[in-house]
Parts: structure tokens; C-alpha cells; sequence
């Protein structure tokens, strides 16, 4: 994910951004942050998402990670979200996930 996100992200957001803990790493963004969602390939609308979580683990030989996207909390649940852990799926391909659940 490091080589995924520092090609998407400015150098500046992924330095100040990007939060480590003993190899266990994690980006957050909420609905504020149009631009950088919009680098990931989510777009911004009236509905969310309200938060995109990246983490992933580094101390393993093979990165491990996943996304969780809560889309929205318009129709009174808690959230509507899905999370991923598989290598190939992007950040945008959760977001879609979430956005159909919530039809």
C-alpha cells in the first residue's frame, strides 16, 4: 500500500497524514477532503462518504491491508460500509460497494 498511496497522494499528506504504530499503518479521510478522495478515484457528493479508512500492516513480508469506507448515515443506520483485505481491490472499488449497499 506505501507504493500504491505515495503515487497517488502528495508527498506532504502522505508524510503528515499517514499514521504508524509498530508496522501497523493507517491513512483516514472523511468527506472533507474532496481533493485527496478524488486522487483514490471517489468523488464527493451530498451523501459521502463520510469516512475512508486504509490500513495496513508492514512488519509482514507480504503487506497486508484493507479499506473500510462508511458511505453515509442519511437513512438512520449506523453507516453503510465495506471493507476489504485483498491486495488487488482499491479504495474506489469499496466506496462502489458501499454506495449500492446503501440503494
Amino acid at each position: 500500500m506505501n507504493e500504491f498511496f505515495a503515487h497517488l497522494l502528495p508527498a506532504e499528506v502522505w508524510q503528515t497524514r499517514r499514521v504508524e504504530e509498530n508496522g501497523l499503518c493507517y491513512l483516514e479521510f472523511t468527506s472533507q477532503d474532496v481533493e485527496l478522495l478524488h486522487r483514490l478515484g471517489i468523488e464527493v457528493d451530498n451523501l459521502g462518504p463520510r469516512l475512508v479508512a486504509c490500513m495496513w500492516n508492514e512488519r509482514e513480508p507480504q503487506e497486508i491491508g484493507g479499506y473500510l469506507v462508511v458511505d453515509n448515515v442519511g437513512d438512520g443506520l449506523a453507516f453503510d460500509g465495506w471493507h476489504s483485505s485483498f491486495a488487488e481491490v482499491t479504495p474506489v472499488a469499496i466506496h462502489n460497494l458501499a454506495r449500492a449497499h446503501d440503494g
